[in-house]
């Protein structure tokens, strides 16, 4: 769809997509195991990149849930968490208990926390466990080490790490996870991934080996911040070549003129922000204020 094979005699070119040897570390981790070459036309046709080329990586689809999206969420739960924790708190009339609770756990683990918290509730007439203040606050802990973890150099039980964000996020949220909401919030996700400004999406590549397809059955992610580099003389054109040194990245196809075009445009808005005078946005917002006054009273402008 997106790519066209380009043969062995064809130069290395700006959109041309590179693999790992499936006998590589490089290709056991999915950040390295596919490349788009970001490198320009002009520097790759006369030698000018210096010692290494520029490339965004391509990850299943799978792969950057279970990772960068889990990340997000993870961060986003994070912020919601400890304030969630702190009005239950407030509500016990323990305020500023928060670092207590993990001073407790420290001393006793969940026993300790749960006696302290119900000597507290002992002079209030409140309906919130001590338990669910133990419960919210352990998820608290555990998505604070989840969002802590960072994308990782290895391949992933992508199914394992989503069910474990879903549980955090069936405690933080008190929403129940069940399959079908599972299902949806996933496809929503994947949905996203055609809006955002930071990702490209290929549907599916062409010249894999039958042993390379792994990963890459649901198409593959381009994270467009994620620019990596390679050494200028680690990418090769023949696949023969490539057998005898597996150490070498292979040119297995190329993205289409349109495709190509569409990828760096999106890359380049990404990060090409042209710098106005700050006086301007002021000098609209009197504007603005003056003709909001002409409409709303017909006072002269």
């Amino acid at each position: 769809m997106e790519c066209e094979y380009t043969g062995p005699n064809v130069p290395l070119r700006q959109g041309d997509i590179i693999a790992a040897h499936p006998s590589t570390g490089a290709w056991a981790n999915p950040w390295t195991r596919f490349g788009i070459v970001l490198s320009a036309d002009c520097d790759l046709a006369n030698g000018k990149t210096g010692p290494n080329l520029l490339y965004l990586p391509a990850v299943g689809h799978a792969f950057f849930l279970g990772t960068v999206w889990r990340n997000e969420q993870s961060k986003e739960l994070e912020r919601k968490a400890k304030p969630a924790v702190e009005k239950m708190l407030n509500e016990y009339g323990a305020a500023d208990k928060y670092r207590a609770l993990t001073y407790w756990a420290e001393q006793g683990g969940t026993a300790r926390q749960i006696e302290e918290l119900e000597r507290l509730k002992k002079a209030t007439d409140i309906k919130i466990s001590a338990k669910e203040i133990v419960d919210l606050w352990d998820a608290d802990q555990a998505i604070q080490k989840l969002s802590a973890i960072g994308y990782g150099s290895t391949a992933i039980d992508e199914r394992k790490a989503l069910d474990e964000l879903f549980a955090l996020k069936q405690k933080l949220e008190r929403t129940r996870y069940d399959e079908d909401r599972r299902r949806s919030t996933l496809e929503q996700a994947l949905d996203s991934l055609r809006h955002r400004t930071d990702t490209w999406l290929i549907r599916e590549l062409q010249g894999l080996d039958p042993e390379m397809h792994s990963g890459s059955e649901y198409g593959l992610v381009v994270p467009l911040r994620m620019i990596s580099a390679l050494p200028a003389g680690a990418i090769v054109l023949d696949r023969a070549e490539w057998y005898s040194d597996p150490t070498k990245y292979l040119r297995i196809c190329r993205l289409r003129g349109i495709y190509k075009t569409d990828l760096l445009q999106k890359f380049s808005n990404l990060f090409v922000r042209i710098g106005l005078d700050d006086h301007r946005d002021e000098e609209h917002q009197r504007v603005f204020k003056r003709l909001a006054t002409f409409l709303t009273r017909g006072d002269a402008i």
